[in-house]
Order: structure tokens, then C-alpha cells, then sequence
């Protein structure tokens, strides 16, 4: 490798070498390999130094240097031996060289972030091929300058950060030609950082290794009790709901493909004749309640109307009631093990808050008869998946608005699904810390007009 700053080569984690029946090495990392071929007693003392992190750059052939750390199977570390002043990590695929003439300029990304890892500092992007940790604070507090653009070519570079650290940081995608401006396209303006990190980090990709790092590994086994599988407070009122009486409903005279056929958003609601208490059961009862319970290894899992990752169902459902027949306004939370109400002693203010975001959010005449909020039990779910936790919510999330949609059209009343809520107001009204408990979805509820 070329540069003045002493480097080490390291394989990347989850990387192992294998041979063949022929002699051949490969590399194998998840469903990537690559082909070293047969190697020689240097070449084999190269793979096991680069596999300890030992392996000095100067000793890298340059052909071995394109093929690993160019094709990101090796990262690069600087600095002394335990003085490190920072390392890259490839976590994505390989980009196409860049070309473009030594005058261009180049500036930070508009989509990298710098946060804290332990003591060191860590520079990412989603678009980025390889990650940034550093451990020298100078250099950390330099980063900061190349949110300014500087030329290619290494001049006028800001004090502070290495030509070669530069030449890095342009080749995967931490710094990008000003030129590009990352928002000249659909392509790129489309996303908000936020929303391009959360797709990316939540989707299975090159350095991802499931069931060791990514997605169910039960990270949280032995470190933290599982959450059990109900939720709510023990201290809230019941309020019992009538049983649901399905052998000759309605709903149980119009087939899935009628259901699924006249499924329509309804925004206003017949409000002389509110939806009944009755009805709001017999819904409530066929998407979500409780068919049977069990343990395994420690953790409870339930199944009902609607799937769940792992049977954990982290999704709580609170009635924010207006008009029903027969139950009074307030909000309450559901029971799903003994298909009943818990009356929450909210806050007035947040509830009614509430019903106004929603009214606006549905764009309709008026507030909903019933606003269904969906919170999530983050624990419930995130105890065992990892870095997809939250995605895993969303999919819950719109699944159950699918199951409420069909049921509702099924039984004559009047749905129609929120794209929005207000995460503070619910925390207001309910007292639920958001770390362990917020909403994440919405759904309006009530009776239909005639002729609708």
C-alpha cells in the first residue's frame, strides 16, 4: 500500500479462510467468497497475519492489496501498535474507482454521521463502503472542517487530516464531489438521513452476519429478563367487554374476497347512531385478542388473529373513545389475554390533542368516533432481534392495520388507517416512557353512513 502513515491490513469480522481438496484458498464471509488460489509458505504467513491484523501494508503485494482491500475484504488500521490513531472497516460492497480529474473537490457527505463508540469516535454513511473509527481527539475535531469542500488533489487540505485519510475517505463514499451535491437527483434528495440510515441498517447486507449480529440472535439472553407478554398496568380499572357472539354476524356472511374488494378508507361517521360497545368488542376480539399462550425457553408467546415475529407481539392497542354506545370517553387500553378494557386515567389535555392531530391527519369532516393507537413494547421484540428490531414493528404495524381494515369492512363499519401521530402527546396522556413504551401507529374507528 502507498502512504507515509504506518498501516496494519486486517480481514474483516466474520471472514474465514478455506481450502480446497485441491489446495485452493478462498475466503468465504456469508454467501461471498473470493479465490486466493495456492499459496506459498509466504503467502500463506501473509493470510494468517492479515487474519490477527499484523500484516504491515508495506508487505501486502499490490495485487493482494486491490483484491482485499479494494474489494472490501480487509480493512486498514494507522498508527503504532496499541496507539491506533484509526481504522476502516468495510461494511458494504466495493464502489467503482473514481476518475474524476485531480481538480475536483470533494466534501463530506451530506448523509454521514459521527458518534461515539466507547472512547473512540466512529464516521459513517449508509452510502459509505467502509466505516471510520477514530481514536485520535485532534483528528476527531478535525473531520469536522471537511464539511467544507477541498480539492482532490491535496492542496489545501484543512489541518489535521492526513492526504492519505482523505484519499480514503473519497474512495468509499465518505466524502463525495461537491459537483454531485447528493441532491441533485430524486434519487438522492428523496431521503432524509434518518430515513436512508434506518433503511439501510435495517436490511441484511455485506458485513451483516445473521444470527450473530443481525436479526434473532437474543442478544439480551442472560443480560436482561425478558419482558413478560402482557403489558399495561395492573393498577388500571377493568372494564369488562360483552362477549362476542360471531355464529351469525354480518361479518361472518361476507367472504375474505368481498372483504378485501369493497376495503375502503371511511373519514366520517354516522354520529347519530355511534358504534356500539358490542361492536367495538366483536372487532376488537376477532383482530387481536389472545387464542393461546405458551413459554418457551423463558419467554412468553402468544398467537393471534394477526402474525408476529417470534409470537412476541410488542404491539399494545389503547381505544381513544369519542362516541361509543354504551362506553364512556376516555382512553383505554385493551386486554388481550381476558378480551376486556382497562380505563388509563389520562392526561385531558393530551387526549384531546390527540383526537386533533388525528382529525387532521385523516383529513376529514370531523374526529374520529374511536382513535386505536398502537404502541410498541420495544423490549418485547428487541430482546431478541437485533439491529432490525424496529423495522420488525413497522411490518407488525401494518399488518394489524390490514387485519383492522378487512374486519371492519367485513363487519359494516367505518376504517381508515393513520400515517401519522404525535409519539409526545401519547406519552403525556398514557405516562409511558418512550424508551419502553410509544406509539407507532394509528387507526380511526366508527360507525358507517348509510349509503357508504
Amino acid at each position: 500500500m502507498n502512504g507515509t502513515d504506518p498501516v496494519r491490513v486486517r480481514l474483516r469480522p466474520g471472514v474465514s479462510a478455506v481450502t480446497a481438496g485441491s489446495g485452493e484458498v478462498q475466503l468465504v464471509c456469508g454467501p461471498d467468497t473470493v479465490r486466493l488460489g495456492v499459496l506459498d509458505d509466504r503467502g500463506r504467513s501473509t493470510l494468517a497475519r492479515l487474519a490477527d491484523g499484523s500484516c504491515t501494508g508495506t508487505e501486502l503485494p499490490t495485487a493482494l492489496d486491490r483484491l482485499l482491500v479494494g474489494g472490501g475484504w480487509a480493512g486498514v488500521e494507522t498508527g503504532t501498535a496499541g496507539t491506533s490513531t484509526y481504522t476502516m472497516t468495510p461494511v458494504g460492497r466495493p464502489r467503482e474507482p473514481d476518475d474524476r480529474p485531480a481538480g475536483t473537490r470533494s466534501v463530506l457527505s451530506r448523509f454521514a454521521i459521527l458518534r461515539r463508540a466507547g472512547s473512540a469516535a466512529v464516521l459513517e454513511s449508509p452510502l459509505a463502503t467502509q466505516q471510520l473509527t477514530v481514536y485520535d481527539r485532534t483528528l476527531v475535531a478535525a473531520l469536522a472542517t471537511l464539511a467544507a469542500p477541498v480539492p482532490r488533489d491535496g492542496s489545501a487540505m484543512p489541518a489535521g487530516v492526513p492526504v492519505q485519510l482523505a484519499d480514503r475517505l473519497r474512495a468509499c463514499g465518505l466524502l463525495t464531489p461537491e459537483e454531485d451535491d447528493e441532491a441533485a437527483d430524486l434519487a438522492h434528495a428523496q431521503w432524509r438521513p434518518h430515513e436512508l440510515w434506518f433503511h439501510h441498517e435495517s436490511r441484511d447486507r455485506a458485513h451483516r452476519r445473521l444470527g450473530v449480529d443481525f436479526g434473532g440472535t437474543s442478544w439480551a439472553k442472560g443480560v436482561f429478563p425478558a419482558l413478560p407478554g402482557a403489558g399495561g398496568d395492573p393498577v388500571w380499572s377493568h372494564v369488562p367487554l360483552p362477549a362476542p357472539h360471531l355464529a351469525g354476524s354480518p361479518a361472518d356472511l361476507v367472504t375474505l374476497t368481498e372483504a378485501i374488494e369493497s376495503r375502503r378508507s371511511h373519514r366520517s361517521y354516522d354520529e347519530e347512531r355511534p358504534i356500539r360497545m358490542a361492536e367495538v368488542s366483536e372487532f376488537l376480539y376477532r383482530c387481536s385478542r389472545v387464542r393461546a399462550h405458551d413459554h418457551h425457553d423463558g419467554v412468553e408467546m402468544s398467537d393471534r388473529p394477526y402474525p408476529s415475529g417470534g409470537r412476541l407481539h410488542e404491539l399494545e392497542i389503547y381505544l381513544l373513545v369519542r362516541s361509543v354506545d354504551g362506553l364512556a370517553p376516555g382512553l383505554y387500553h385493551y386486554e388481550p389475554y381476558q378480551h376486556g378494557l382497562a380505563r388509563v386515567p389520562a392526561e385531558p389535555v393530551a387526549v384531546r390533542a390527540l383526537l386533533r392531530r388525528a382529525a387532521a391527519a385523516m383529513a376529514g369532516p370531523g374526529q374520529p368516533q374511536v382513535l386505536i393507537v398502537f404502541s410498541a413494547r420495544f423490549g418485547r421484540l428487541m430482546w431478541k432481534y437485533e439491529s432490525m428490531g424496529y423495522a420488525l414493528v413497522l411490518k407488525h404495524v401494518g399488518v394489524l392495520m390490514q387485519t383492522m381494515y378487512l374486519v371492519a369492512t367485513a363487519m359494516g363499519l367505518a376504517p381508515c388507517a393513520l400515517g401519522t401521530g404525535d409519539v409526545d402527546l401519547f406519552a403525556a396522556a398514557t405516562g409511558r416512557d418512550p424508551l419502553h413504551e410509544s406509539s407507532v401507529g394509528e387507526f380511526a374507528l366508527g360507525s358507517r353512513r348509510a349509503g357508504r
